[in-house]
């Protein structure tokens, strides 16, 4: 029986093999991390979110978190459902793809539901999620919405675009209570596929 041995030399041609998808993923998302693309005045509008009611705040050039201090309803806020609409222009630079994601953050006290769908101005009928919220007692709640599958066409000379993202709450009952207290908007960058 002959016993085969592999050469210090093939073994440095494994490494290579097995390195090089390695270090494309790594540049693909140095790239996409470097890529020019950021959040810019966002725009919004709703009973939950007029200009004078919200604060909003640069986290990074991708992230922004808005604060809320009328986005609520129920009884004592006078009003069953409220909404809150946002556009976010945007620009994609050649060779890349942008996609919204957003978290939120607030408290229930009997039943409730938070009402999202993104969108952008090529592509208005995106992903719609709808969570049904109850608590006795009173708790706060977070969503986090992840739409990894609403992803912008390529970006070709600077394409400009704004994207979409409509929310509303609504209590199910005139004793019920709910609010948005605040939500993170982030923008997610990768290269075209």
């Amino acid at each position: 029986m002959e016993v085969q041995t592999v050469s210090e030399k093939s073994k440095g041609y494994v490494w290579i093999l097995l390195g090089v998808p390695v270090l494309f993923a790594l540049l693909a998302l140095q790239n996409a991390q470097a890529a020019p693309v950021s959040l810019s005045a966002l725009q919004y509008a709703g009973t939950g979110c007029s200009s004078a009611n919200v604060s909003d705040v640069d986290v990074s050039k991708r992230v922004k978190t808005l604060s809320f201090n009328k986005f609520k309803v129920g009884s004592a806020a006078g009003q069953l459902r409220a909404s809150c609409n946002m556009a976010l222009p945007v620009t994609i630079p050649n060779g890349y793809q942008v996609a919204l994601s957003a978290s939120f953050k607030g408290y229930i006290k009997g039943d409730g539901r938070l009402v999202r769908s993104y969108g952008s101005s090529l592509n208005p009928n995106g992903a719609s999620f709808t969570s049904k919220l109850a608590s006795v007692r009173g708790k706060g709640y977070s969503q986090i919405d992840n739409v990894s599958t609403q992803w912008s066409a390529c970006g070709r000379d600077s394409s400009s675009l704004n994207l979409r993202l409509n929310s509303s709450i609504q209590v199910l009952n005139n004793v019920s209570s709910m609010k948005v207290d605040k939500m993170t908007v982030r923008l997610n960058v990768r290269p075209c596929r």
